[in-house]
């Protein structure tokens, strides 16, 4: 059986899910490839929160604070790349939701494949100005 094929069972609607670790349907935190079992693992936000805390030694209130400015970052690289979509292609707006969606699986690729997760952890430490100045010298459109 493919391991991807329980996820079927476990994803829910509204970014909810049945979590493995405390069966409970709640807000999706994560998923992971148990590579031994051979099966998909899915995480609630809660108890991604409290593995991230203990991995790092740290509280599940520090774990969240980080949580959201990963996020913040990764929403600022978006939205600094859409912009220069648009500016390369010459418009103001998307044409199509189809064309946001496209453009926005593009920037999510190069942030996963070009930077290294040190250089996106590293971009935490920064401040929303500097990080934008570091996100135009990284280009993903020509």
């Amino acid at each position: 059986m493919d391991p991807f094929d329980e996820l079927k069972n476990k994803l829910l609607d509204g970014g909810r899910c049945i979590c493995d670790v405390c069966g409970k349907k709640k807000k999706m935190g994560g998923i992971r490839i148990n590579k031994k079992a051979k099966r998909v693992v899915v995480i609630c936000c809660d108890c991604n929160l409290e593995i991230l805390a203990e991995r790092d030694g740290i509280t599940k209130k520090e774990a969240e604070r980080r949580r959201k400015k990963m996020f913040a970052v990764s929403y600022i690289f978006q939205g600094e790349k859409m912009k220069e979509y648009l500016a390369v292609k010459g418009k103001k707006n998307f044409d199509s939701l189809e064309e946001a969606n496209r453009v926005l699986k593009k920037i999510m690729d190069a942030w996963n494949s070009n930077l290294t997760i040190k250089q996106r952890k590293a971009f935490e430490e920064k401040e929303e100005d500097e990080l934008r100045e570091v996100f135009k010298s990284i280009k993903v459109f020509k």
